[in-house]
């Protein structure tokens, strides 16, 4: 006889059997099915969930809903790349570094902050470039950038001094000679000048009398060069007299003694001569006769010493007087002076 009563629980299945009936507690509810109490599967542990989901008890069952960055119906999820899918929030000047069920924001190099926002760091200021001890750091967003001073060749990083006394690109003129500095260069003007190097004046070496005493001066463009004046010789870098008696190289008469001076020299008529040393006569005032003839005889002689009109060399050459006869065969002496 099957039993239309019965005290199971509305939690619990009841099954008739002869005589009587049996209470059983459905599935999600424990208990003797006369009281049937909800089975908190989450709890226990027994939900079939996944990993990635949250479970959530429900009166004799649970719901499973899968976590934040999973996608799925609770008992399966799968990973959403936010990255990939543009859906993340990190900032423009950041990388956005997937994870599982997550992601994680970078800032780019150049930037800082929590990859959500970043900032630009000024490498420039903060002394924290790579730029060469001759380069200057200019700062861009998110980077810089190094450009090399002035005289200098290189990307920045690495900087080399350009020699602008080798390729030419000065400003140095002729008379100047070109130093390279670091960096740059100097124009130095060349001996015998004055001025900036850029401009170069000549220098007067007269003005200061470099050569010796007894030396002309000629200042030349860049220089000087001195010449011995006359009567002086160059030894070394004096001038010495020129002993032109020693020389023989005078004009003094042969009746006369050369004698040697600073840079010169002097005629003196020996005794018993007169006249300016280049030109000598006897002192008495009168000369032998010719008689035609380039000598005196000896009767010319003898008579010129008796009458002490003239006195006559070995050659009969001296003096001023002239002898000559007349038509009367007699000798008249006439003195000229």
């Amino acid at each position: 006889m099957q039993e239309r009563n019965h005290n199971c629980s509305e939690y619990a299945n009841c099954t008739n059997n002869v005589g009587s009936y049996n209470c059983t507690c459905r599935d999600g509810f424990q208990g003797d099915g006369l009281s049937c109490k909800d089975l908190d599967e989450c709890k226990l542990g027994i939900d079939k969930c996944s990993q990635f989901a949250q479970c959530t008890n429900q009166v004799g069952t649970y719901d499973c809903a899968c976590h934040h960055g999973f996608r799925g119906n609770g008992r399966t999820c799968k990973d959403v790349d936010e990255c990939r899918a543009g859906i993340h929030n990190c900032s423009l000047n950041a990388f956005c570094a997937n994870n599982v069920g997550a992601f994680n924001c970078t800032c780019r190099e150049g930037y800082e902050g929590n990859g959500w926002i970043c900032t630009d760091v000024n490498e420039c200021q903060r002394g924290t470039h790579s730029c060469h001890t001759h380069a200057s750091c200019h700062n861009f967003q998110g980077s810089h950038r190094c450009y090399c001073d002035r005289g200098y060749r290189g990307d920045g990083q690495t900087c080399h001094d350009i020699d602008e006394c080798q390729n030419g690109n000065n400003r140095c003129i002729l008379n100047s000679r070109c130093i390279n500095t670091p960096g740059s260069y100097s124009c130095q003007c060349l001996d015998g000048y004055y001025g900036n190097g850029e401009v170069c004046y000549d220098i007067n070496e007269c003005s200061r009398w470099p050569c010796d005493r007894n030396a002309a001066c000629t200042n030349t463009d860049g220089s000087y060069s001195c010449s011995c004046n006359d009567g002086f010789r160059a030894y070394g870098q004096s001038c010495v007299d020129y002993d032109e008696c020693k020389a023989g190289v005078h004009d003094c008469h042969e009746k006369a003694t050369c004698i040697n001076t600073s840079g010169s020299y002097r005629c003196s008529c020996f005794k018993g001569y007169r006249g300016n040393g280049k030109v000598c006569k006897g002192e008495s005032g009168c000369a032998c006769a010719r008689l035609r003839r380039e000598v005196c005889s000896p009767v010319e002689f003898f008579l010129c010493y008796v009458l002490s009109y003239c006195f006559c060399d070995d050659n009969g050459q001296d003096g001023d007087a002239n002898l000559r006869r007349k038509s009367d065969t007699r000798l008249d002496f006439t003195k000229f002076i």
